[in-house]
């Protein structure tokens, strides 16, 4: 008799953990991350070099004009040559902007923008520009 209670005992904690349990939380390990494809990491990789172009031209055409030390640029971005206007308090140099572009793709390929277009991208990056320097 004392044995079937002892069955009874362990079928009841057994029943506890096995079917009394709330399903587990996603945490930072299990969670899935949504990484971005390949088709986005080019047009990312394509669009923020012509960015860098345009950003460069637009530089150059601000010191032109006796902007050297920084000032409001004018860059135009774009397949339909919008334009972006950014503050810049200082000139932006080749190997820091090549820099700029290494670290945006990286945080890019983890958090992908939400706007995926050519100007999207290129507004994300100048912000970004605008926001490290």
């Amino acid at each position: 008799r004392r044995v079937q209670k002892m069955d009874d005992l362990i079928d009841v904690i057994l029943d506890s953990f096995l079917l009394d349990v709330e399903p587990l939380k996603e945490g930072q390990s299990t969670k899935l991350h949504n990484s971005a494809t390949s088709d986005v990491l080019h047009d990312v990789d394509s669009i923020s070099q012509e960015t860098v172009n345009a950003f460069l031209a637009a530089q150059r055409a601000l010191s032109s004009y006796g902007g050297g030390r920084g000032g409001t640029m004018v860059v135009k971005i774009g397949s339909k040559q919008q334009t972006y206007n950014m503050r810049m308090n200082r000139s932006v140099q080749v190997a820091e902007l090549k820099r700029l572009r290494r670290q945006y793709i990286k945080r890019v390929s983890n958090n992908p923008p939400t706007d995926i277009s050519e100007e999207g991208i290129a507004r994300s990056f100048l912000s970004y520009i605008e926001n490290q320097v």
